[in-house]
């Protein structure tokens, strides 16, 4: 999994998988090479971005998008709602291409299908 550079690093235990935070790569990596490091590795990437979100909607995995729209929020707000929903977030994209966070739901957009 990919931590965009508008999601705190300080999140990477959040997630019961390996997470690479954008600036563990020297230099960070701009929106376009991030998309392709992903693209290539068959990563998920975790955003604020909306960016990511059109580029999704026009193409299918990899990379998966999981679109945070929370908000500003604290770091361990945003933990806990990470903790609380990530196990449903991890379901859908197993069937989606995007997964859209909001405080109070979420939202999924299907990938084709094989």
């Amino acid at each position: 999994m990919l931590l965009d550079e508008n999601v705190s690093a300080r999140l990477r235990g959040a997630f019961d998988l390996p997470v690479v935070h954008v600036t563990d790569w020297q230099g960070g990596l701009k929106d376009w090479a991030l998309w392709e490091r992903a693209t290539q590795d068959a990563l998920v990437i975790v955003t604020q971005d909306a960016d990511f979100t059109e580029r999704m909607l026009a193409q299918q995995p990899p990379p998966w998008v999981v679109h945070v729209r929370t908000g500003n929020m604290r770091v361990a707000d945003f933990r806990a709602l990470i903790d609380l929903v990530w196990p449903r977030v991890w379901e859908l994209l197993e069937g989606h291409k995007l997964v859209v966070i909001y405080r109070d739901r979420l939202e999924a957009v299907r990938g084709e299908t094989a």
